[in-house]
C-alpha cells in the first residue's frame, strides 16, 4: 500500500522523527531504510543526525551509506567520536565489511588508536577478508605488536590463511600460551587449516584441569575432528565423569559431551556408507544420530539449570552456543 502512496511514507518518517526514545526510533528507521524510496533517504539522514547516541547513529549511517557511499566518510568520523573503546570497536567491526577499499587506510589509522588487545584482534579479524595483500602486511605489523599470546594467535591465524608462511610463526607463539584452555582453543582453530595439529590439540585438552573447559572445546571441535581421532576424544570425556568436585555438573557435562561426539560418529558413518547393500546400515546410523539429538533436547531443561550456576557469563554463553549448534534443526 505504502509503495503507491509516497505521502504516507513521508508521514511515517515525520511521526518517527517525533519519537523521543532513541532506541525505538533507531529500530524503526533501520527497518524503513530498506523499504523507502530513494528520494526520502535524505529525510532519514536528517533524523539520523539528530540521534545523540553515537553507536545508534553509526548503525543507521552504515545502512544509508550502502545506498549512498559518500556517507561512509561521516560514518567513520562518527566512529572516531565514540569514547567507549568497546563500542567503537563494535561499530567499526560491523562497518568494515561494507567499506569501499579506498577507506581502508583510514580504518587502519583508527585501529592503531585501539589499546585493548581483544578489541584490536576483533578489528583485525574483520579486516582480513577484504584487505589487499599490500595492506595485509600493514595489519601483520599491528598483529605482531599484540602482547597477549592468545589474542596474537587469533589475529595471526586469520592472516596466515592468506599468507601461509605465517603458520610456523603462529604455531610457535601458540606453544607459548601458558593457559592450557586458551592454548587448546587456539590449536583447535589452527587444526581446521593444518589437520596435522589435531592430535596435539587433543593432547593439550587432556591437560586442561577444568572439566567444563575440556567439554566446551570438545563440543566445539566435534563436527570438525577427523573420525579416526573421535575414540581419543571420547576417552577424554571419561576424565570429566571421574572428577569428584561438582559431581552433578560433571556428570551432565560428561553425558552431553559424549552424546555430541557420538552424534558426530553416527553422522560420519552415515556419510561413509554407500551402495544398496549398506542402505539399512546407513538408515540405522542416521536414526541413531537423530535419537541422540532428541535426547540432547530432552536433557535441555536440566542442562540450562546447571549452566545457570556457572558464574562466568562468557563461559555460560559459549557453552550454550556450542550445544545449540549440535541440535538437529529438524527436531
Amino acid at each position: 500500500m505504502l509503495v503507491h502512496r509516497p505521502d504516507l511514507w513521508l508521514e511515517t518518517l515525520t511521526t518517527t522523527g517525533q519519537i523521543k526514545n532513541e532506541s525505538s526510533q533507531s529500530l524503526i528507521l533501520s527497518h524503513l531504510i530498506e523499504k523507502l524510496p530513494q528520494e526520502l533517504l535524505s529525510n532519514v539522514l536528517e533524523i539520523t543526525r539528530q540521534i545523540r547516541d553515537q553507536s545508534s547513529r553509526v548503525s543507521l549511517l552504515r545502512q544509508l551509506a550502502q545506498q549512498r557511499p559518500e556517507l561512509f566518510t561521516e560514518t567513520l568520523v562518527t566512529i572516531r567520536q565514540i569514547r567507549d573503546e568497546s563500542e567503537r570497536t563494535r561499530s567499526l567491526s560491523y562497518t568494515i565489511p561494507h567499506l569501499p577499499l579506498n577507506f581502508l587506510p583510514e580504518v587502519l589509522e583508527i585501529t592503531l588508536q585501539i589499546k585493548e588487545r581483544s578489541h584490536l584482534t576483533r578489528i583485525i579479524r574483520a579486516l582480513i577478508p577484504i584487505l589487499p595483500e599490500s595492506l595485509l602486511l600493514e595489519v601483520l605489523k599491528i598483529a605482531r605488536q599484540i602482547q597477549d599470546e592468545s589474542q596474537q594467535v587469533i589475529a595471526l591465524s586469520g592472516i596466515a590463511q592468506h599468507l601461509s608462511e605465517l603458520w610456523s610463526e603462529t604455531l610457535a607463539i601458540t606453544h607459548q600460551i601458558p593457559n592450557k584452555f586458551e592454548q587448546a582453543f587456539a590449536l583447535g582453530n589452527m587444526a581446521q587449516h593444518l589437520p596435522e595439529l589435531w592430535s596435539e590439540t587433543l593432547k593439550i585438552i587432556h591437560q586442561i584441569k577444568d572439566g567444563g573447559h575440556r567439554a566446551y572445546i570438545l563440543i566445539n571441535i566435534a563436527e570438525k575432528l577427523p573420525l579416526d581421532l573421535l575414540p581419543e576424544a571420547l576417552k577424554i570425556t571419561r576424565q570429566i565423569r571421574n572428577e569428584h568436585t561438582s559431581s552433578l555438573t560433571n556428570s551432565m557435562t560428561y553425558t552431553v559431551t559424549r552424546m555430541v561426539l557420538a552424534m558426530k560418529v553416527s553422522e560420519s558413518w552415515s556419510e561413509s556408507s554407500t551402495g544398496k547393500g549398506q542402505s539399512r546400515e546407513t538408515s540405522s546410523r542416521s536414526r541413531i544420530a537423530g535419537m541422540l539429538s532428541q535426547r540432547l533436547l530432552e536433557l535441555w531443561p536440566e542442562i540450562i539449570e546447571i549452566i545457570k550456576h556457572i558464574k562466568d557469563e562468557t563461559s555460560r554463553k559459549n557453552i550454550i552456543y556450542a550445544l545449540v549448534k549440535n541440535i538437529s534443526s529438524e527436531q
